[in-house]
């Protein structure tokens, strides 16, 4: 044991009472090599009163007087101090063993031990006390990170939520329990797949290895989460920006989940999407947006050896619409129209506003030509039925091409521009009628179809 020990503990004091006068000075040139003076102590009661003062002791005791030694032993937190009873003879007296408990009290100190063992007991004593002091600052330390942490998470404007390793919920901040509102006695315990919006089953622990979050819990690695849900109290979907830190690893690891609302910003990015990917004023596709679809489609057409159809919708004298009724009475009919193309498709079809009073319409997977003619009828007819514009009944009628793919190796384009001919044909041809692309010369009379 090195000296630097006493630095750590100043007030390490060493008390004798009563001992042996030929033990006082093997004691005072063995403390001595530890820098520490032996005090000797005239009465039990001076004795026992220095003692409830001091924190750090050793006390050497002789035993002239049973009842005194179990008197002090019963007072003193023996973590505090250290007893040592001392006697000249190797023969203790007569009753002693059965009155005192000498391994809580110490150990004898004879004559024949001699300085090592003087030497040997304070070096124990000591090193106990320098492990109990630093054990006590890493408490304080912990408190203090632990007051800290807490009052630096309860200053956050994100929320937090402490977890444990396995998913149970620790502590969650203020900024947390507000956002959720939920009372924080609702969800410490509580496991975290609870709150995960992502669940599949009825049981929200089967799918709680699924999640990510589990991944980086199991881990110990920090992450950014990304984008999540989690449940608010009432049952809605609260979506969040996702990000966890390790805040104590180890065996035992701690995590910190910080989440942010993003509701506004997923508000927002709907509303960019609905600019970017549809119309204004139907709500339809763009034309953006149906490329896109018709490429996914135009591919699984060669690849399942499918047809697809490509049907452009123009409007027959769209302007009378707009220069009796305004822009508004127009956009009205468009509207009106747009539903009703809706109507008469499949779920994996698409309508989409082309431009101005076009639309076009694109049917995946089709079997046979006159499948794709009898839906050109059938929106022909419920075009054809009034459409209320402002408690005025008005009559639309469309012309419409269409076209095929595969139909050699042409691409969207020409594949969009043999649909426009198609209608174009139609338009030059009397209007409100249907025409297939390739097919001028094959028509059917009556009805206006051309095969």
């Amino acid at each position: 044991m090195s000296l630097d020990v006493l630095d750590t503990f100043p007030n390490v004091q060493v008390f004798s009472y009563q001992i042996p006068p030929e033990l006082t000075q093997p004691l005072s040139g063995a403390l001595h090599n530890y820098g520490l003076h032996l005090r000797q102590v005239e009465s039990i009661d001076a004795l026992q009163e220095i003692l409830l003062d001091s924190h750090h002791a050793l006390v050497f005791f002789g035993l002239e007087s049973v009842q005194e030694l179990i008197q002090i032993q019963r007072c003193v937190n023996p973590k505090d101090a250290l007893l040592i009873a001392c006697q000249a003879t190797r023969e203790l007296p007569s009753g002693i063993q059965s009155q005192i408990d000498f391994k809580s009290v110490a150990d004898l100190l004879e004559p024949s031990l001699g300085t090592d063992f003087v030497q040997r007991k304070c070096a124990l004593y000591l090193e106990l006390l320098q492990r109990r002091s630093l054990f006590q600052k890493e408490e304080q330390v912990i408190q203090q990170m632990s007051h800290q942490k807490d009052r630096l998470l309860s200053l956050l404007p994100s929320g937090v939520m402490s977890v444990t390793g396995d998913g149970y919920l620790i502590d969650l901040n203020e900024a947390a329990l507000e956002t959720l509102g939920y009372g924080r006695e609702e969800l410490v315990g509580a496991h975290l797949s609870q709150l995960l919006c992502e669940a599949k089953s009825e049981d929200p622990l089967l799918d709680w290895c699924e999640h990510p979050i589990y991944s980086v819990l199991t881990t110990q690695q920090n992450s950014d989460i990304g984008d999540t849900c989690l449940w608010r109290s009432d049952g809605t979907p609260l979506p969040v920006d996702c990000e966890i830190a390790t805040l104590y690893p180890g065996q035992d690891p701690e995590y910190l989940i910080v989440f942010q609302d993003i509701s506004i910003r997923k508000t927002e990015e709907a509303q960019l999407d609905q600019l970017t990917r549809y119309d204004p004023v139907t709500g339809l596709a763009n034309v953006s947006l149906m490329r896109h679809f018709l490429l996914k489609a135009m591919a699984r057409a060669l690849r399942n050896d499918r047809r697809l159809a490509v049907l452009y919708i123009d409007l027959d004298d769209f302007h009378c619409i707009n220069e009796s009724f305004s822009e508004s009475g127009g956009n009205s009919l468009l509207k009106s129209v747009g539903r009703r193309l809706k109507n008469c498709i499949r779920t994996g079809d698409l309508v989409s506003r082309y431009q101005d009073d076009a639309f076009m319409v694109v049917l995946d997977e089709v079997r046979h030509e006159k499948d794709v003619e009898k839906v050109a009828k059938q929106m022909m007819e419920t075009l054809s039925k009034p459409h209320d514009l402002s408690g005025v009944p008005v009559v639309a009628h469309a012309s419409i091409g269409i076209a095929f793919y595969p139909n050699g190796s042409i691409g969207i384009d020409r594949l969009i521009e043999l649909a426009i001919e198609a209608m174009q044909w139609v338009k030059l041809n009397g209007k409100n009628n249907l025409h297939v692309s390739g097919a001028e010369q094959e028509q059917i009379q009556g009805n206006g179809f051309v095969h």
